[in-house]
């Protein structure tokens, strides 16, 4: 019987980890996984844990790692296949019933995984003094080589002779992707003297190979066409075995060929994988997250690589989440891992690796970086283009906290230099003169009121709809609007801020100038002295003042609408009238309910 992949990923999804290994081993809860005495190996102090949102148990001791499948094969002896179907069973799954033609496809498959495995075979039996004398001043030893499997294709037809002797089909030599056929139907082998890396699957099958070029030969490296076992999008160089090491350091590290694999993995970095030929997908990402929740970017540092790493921004920004991050590491004068190790030795590396960057760090040194922002316009772009980035981000937390940093930096880089204070300046007078010789409308008072008030009490700013009010607001006055955007950043990294605090702050930036302004008792917008420092009494005045700036808002529009010479705008007069009608009561209501 033949069990379709897709049943043995049904399998991981339905069944937890923990459900199955609780069979075998004694497990305590501890955070969001399970630890226990490890079943294969001896050991007096647990290093055996299990993570059912992972859907891997993974010892620190030995290094086992797996699926329910796999912990239930070796633990009863069965096969993969046979452990799946015991699963099954237990729980009352019912096994799937193929197609005759699923039933061919897979009958196929399974031809395939077969001669992928012969060809592995005659590839390292292949291998002569001299392709041994290239991989060994390529920096690959003895072990490394048995450990990939690496091999070499002579080419000339041998492979082809090698497996008419074995009786093998020609159509499953195509349909493997090891040979193919011109337009002139004549038959010719894909890899033609070169060095040979097979790639297997996260279930260490050979699903095809790539290959280097010998000398200058071109294209330096190909890889095996896409076939019934193989696709490019889902599969990635290393896998195999990088999947136990990512899980133990909970991230996995993308670089972009075999040799740079190797490298790494030579030098005890085996949390390694690469892209095969191709752009990193959504399917490598979500396949990655599952093993480790940081994914370390660490393309070629050319223009190439560089170029690959905006790409990749664009396909993360929509997945990324708290538990499932992105970091970038950034390689010196255009080199590669493989060459910065062999070069620089593994002590560098690792310190470039310490030294990586966060996806909104990545985001800004790309946006800003290398570029000038000496106009209104310029910096216009740079804003809009952040906010675009934002609002591709799902995640509503994260897309609120990489805006914040956004504007951070713009309010660092852009507006807190040598001079920034005269930038909240007018003809080198503040915008609101010391001396209250500036004339404020209704609406003006209502708004920086509102912002006198929440420097006096910022912790109405952890109540959500209050929150929510104060980052809607677009104040008039557009450093006033900045300033408040900056304090609400403030109130966000900072659990204890107070009015003293934000004045420590404000000092340090181009806002001073307006925090002196709204906090001045002599200069303030409101008289807050005879008001109680207690919650409700500030929630109630907070809520009588901006319900009062949303009714001078609707009036402000209402006019605006009834003066309109277009007569689909006019149609909103009565809806907006009653809407007025209505506030008008609330504002009473809350007015008598505070004299009261």
């Amino acid at each position: 019987m033949i069990i379709p992949v897709e049943f043995y990923n049904y399998l991981r999804e339905q069944i937890r980890t923990s459900d199955i290994v609780k069979q075998k081993v004694c497990l305590t809860k501890k955070g969001n996984e399970y630890l226990g005495i490890c079943p294969f190996h001896s050991e007096k102090t647990p290093s055996f844990t299990v993570n059912d949102a992972k859907r891997f148990y993974h010892c620190f001791g030995c290094g086992v790692h797996g699926d329910i499948i796999k912990f239930v094969a070796e633990t009863t002896g069965l096969s993969y296949k046979e452990a799946a179907i015991k699963i099954a069973q237990e729980n009352s799954i019912e096994l799937p019933k193929m197609s005759a033609d699923q039933q061919k496809e897979y009958d196929e498959a399974d031809q395939i995984y077969n001669v992928l495995e012969l060809a592995s075979a005659y590839f390292t039996d292949q291998i002569n003094k001299e392709v041994e004398g290239y991989l060994l001043a390529r920096g690959i030893n003895k072990n490394i080589k048995e450990q990939f499997s690496i091999g070499y294709a002579p080419g000339k037809g041998l492979l082809i002779k090698y497996f008419e002797k074995k009786s093998i089909p020609l159509k499953i030599l195509l349909s493997s992707g090891l040979v193919g056929k011109k337009e002139d139907g004549k038959i010719y082998e894909v890899f033609n003297n070169r060095i040979i890396f097979p790639i297997r699957n996260t279930y260490n099958r050979i699903v095809g190979f790539g290959g280097r070029a010998i000398g200058d030969g071109m294209p330096k490296y190909i890889n095996s066409p896409e076939t019934l076992v193989f696709k490019k999008s889902e599969t990635m160089y290393g896998e195999n075995t990088a999947i136990s090491a990512s899980y133990k350091k909970n991230y996995s590290i993308v670089v972009e060929g075999y040799m740079d694999v190797i490298a790494l993995h030579q030098a005890g970095i085996n949390e390694a994988v690469a892209s095969l030929g191709t752009s990193v997908t959504e399917k490598h990402l979500q396949k990655l997250w599952r093993s480790g929740e940081e994914i370390i970017i660490c393309l070629d540092g050319d223009n190439a690589g560089q170029r690959a790493s905006r790409r990749l921004i664009d396909i993360a920004l929509p997945l990324i989440a708290y538990d499932k991050k992105i970091s970038f590491v950034t390689l010196p004068n255009s080199k590669d891992p493989d060459e910065v190790i062999k070069s620089e030795g593994i002590e560098l590396f690792n310190k470039l690796l310490a030294e990586r960057i966060n996806l909104s760090e990545a985001i800004w040194l790309n946006e800003y970086g290398g570029k000038t922002f000496s106009s209104a316009e310029s910096k216009a772009v740079l804003e809009n283009t952040l906010d675009t980035v934002c609002l591709q981000i799902k995640d509503k937390v994260l897309s609120a906290n990489f805006r914040r940093y956004f504007k951070e930096q713009m309010w660092q880089k852009l507006y807190n230099k040598k001079g920034a204070r005269n930038g909240l300046r007018k003809n080198n007078k503040t915008y609101i003169g010391s001396n209250g010789d500036k004339e404020y409308t209704e609406m003006e008072v209502l708004e920086l009121s509102l912002c006198s008030f929440i420097i006096k009490f910022p912790g109405l700013l952890k109540i959500a709809r209050i929150r929510e009010f104060v980052s809607d607001l677009t104040l008039s006055s557009p450093d006033f609007n900045e300033f408040k955007e900056w304090y609400i950043s403030q109130i966000d990294m900072y659990d204890d801020i107070n009015e003293n605090k934000t004045k420590e702050l404000a000092e340090k930036t181009g806002f001073y100038d307006s925090f002196l302004v709204l906090s001045d008792p002599k200069k303030i917008f409101l008289d807050t002295i005879f008001i109680e420092k207690n919650k409700a009494n500030c929630e109630l005045i907070f809520d009588l003042l901006s319900k009062k700036y949303y009714l001078l808002s609707l009036k402000q529009e209402y006019i605006n609408i009834i003066n309109s010479n277009k007569e689909e705008v006019r149609l909103k007069a009565p809806s907006y009238l009653k809407e007025i009608q209505e506030t008008s009561k609330q504002l009473s209501k809350l007015s008598e309910f505070f004299i009261n």
